[in-house]
């Protein structure tokens, strides 16, 4: 039960306090329409109101914001429940006050104040049961004191019924659009929370079955290799079969070191190095692997870009995203890799790691991939490449690394026409000490 009502209570606090933009524009008219009211119609009543109501709602929000997210026990839930409900009733006070003085200026200001409460109840996001109760109590009464008003003006018995008849009309109209307005966000809500469960029972599955099939493999060389240095009598044959069965646990080796690289658990001895220096090593690594018409391009020459991370991991990383581009591109084209720092990005959610950061980009300009893929490629085992040709954890090796050191990857378009891989570190701002060793 103490969940029960700390999901209630959450539920209530953001129907009426979940929006901070609103509540200001709520409450700022609020005060200005009492305010010009008053002077208009030198009331004082409604400068008695208007601190009462305000400090009315003020212990409400106090109330909830004190409580939400924690244990709730029922009586607690029942006292902030109250206190809404006192405020609520404390603000339709003022409209029908408005309505029974008898002052046309006053009267309209009543009318407009309860439809914009109407409004607001029906235009919530997530109107939890407790919020919408207490609104249809709310709305009943405003009906049953506009009726005790207004009937006694009447003349004729039957004008009478049709005045009660309507306004019981409307209050359960208001109240089947109320639950109908619940029932279809819990719907949205439902779907919205199956998909994401569809989303990562299909991720499961493909993660499970891509360890098991990718091992299986591995292990099948490995064992069968040790079967046939069993079995072979020539010494070469048997140094072969041994050779092949350790490059197969060699593989398995590489990728376990993938698989905890992908879930962030990777054993990283992070340094301040130069960018620049990286990349360039890098640059002459991977052109040996190149075709004659494919060549790696390097624009960086800041030495002042400098990076908190693990050597071994990114000279990892830079490679498979280049291999990677390689494979995209075939015999033919260009890989650009370029880096600079980066201050916070609005477009970006936010990193473990304050900004600024080194944005490291490969972009090539290969084919592209498509727009229904692009998200899927940082998944484990999923790769777009033919059967037997990845294994589909290289893209997600990355992104461990990168969100593991505090950065992202990111995966975009290019404007070479391919794809663009940003890979974003967190940068350390040089002081002459670090300058030099970098250099």
């Amino acid at each position: 039960m103490t969940q029960g009502y700390s999901a209630r209570l959450s539920a209530l606090h953001r129907a009426d306090f979940g929006n901070p933009a609103e509540m200001r524009l709520r409450y700022g008219l609020v005060t200005l329409c009492a305010l010009l009211l008053a002077v208009a119609t030198r009331d004082a009543v409604l400068l008695i109101w208007l601190p009462v109501y305000l400090g009315s709602q003020m212990l409400y929000w106090q109330l909830a914001e004190r409580f939400v997210g924690k244990p709730v026990t029922g009586r607690t839930f029942r006292l902030v429940l109250a206190s809404g409900l006192v405020s609520g009733m404390v603000f339709v006070a003022l409209p029908l006050y408005l309505l029974a003085s008898g002052m046309i200026t006053a009267q309209i200001t009543g009318a407009f104040a309860l439809i914009g409460n109407i409004m607001f109840t029906l235009s919530r996001d997530e109107p939890g049961l407790d919020a919408i109760r207490f609104d249809c109590i709310i709305f009943a009464f405003c009906v049953t004191v506009v009726l005790g008003l207004f009937l006694p003006t009447i003349q004729t018995v039957a004008q009478q019924v049709t005045a009660v008849v309507v306004g019981a009309g409307l209050t359960a109209y208001y109240v089947f659009a109320s639950f109908s307005s619940y029932q279809r966000v819990r719907r949205k809500t439902d779907a919205a929370q199956q998909v994401v469960q569809d989303e990562t029972a299909r991720a499961l599955g493909q993660f499970v079955g891509g360890v098991a099939h990718d091992f299986n493999n591995q292990l099948t060389a490995i064992l069968g290799h040790l079967d046939l240095h069993e079995v072979l009598h020539d010494p070469q044959e048997r140094r072969e079969a041994l050779q092949q069965s350790r490059a197969a646990a060699d593989r398995a080796a590489q990728t376990v070191r993938q698989l905890l690289a992908t879930c962030g658990r990777a054993r990283l001895s992070p340094e301040t190095l130069s960018v620049c220096d990286v990349l360039t090593a890098s640059q002459n690594a991977l052109q040996t692997y190149c075709p004659d018409g494919l060549r790696i391009e390097v624009a960086c020459d800041d030495p002042t870009l400098l990076a908190h991370v693990d050597r071994a991991m990114l000279e990892t990383s830079l490679s498979q995203l280049c291999l990677n581009a390689m494979d995209a591109q075939g015999k033919t084209g260009r890989i650009r890799v370029s880096a600079q720092r980066q201050e916070a990005d609005p477009d970006h959610p936010p990193l473990s790691s304050p900004p600024p950061h080194v944005a490291i980009r490969v972009e090539d300009d290969g084919p592209g991939v498509s727009t229904d893929a692009l998200p899927k490629l940082t998944e484990p085992f999923y790769t777009t490449k033919p059967v037997g040709k990845g294994t589909g954890l290289g893209l997600s090796a990355v992104a461990g690394f990168a969100e593991q050191s505090g950065g992202a990857l990111t995966l975009a378009p290019s404007a070479l026409g391919g794809l663009c891989a940003t890979l974003i570190l967190p940068a350390v701002t040089p002081d002459l000490d670090q300058l030099s060793g970098a250099l």
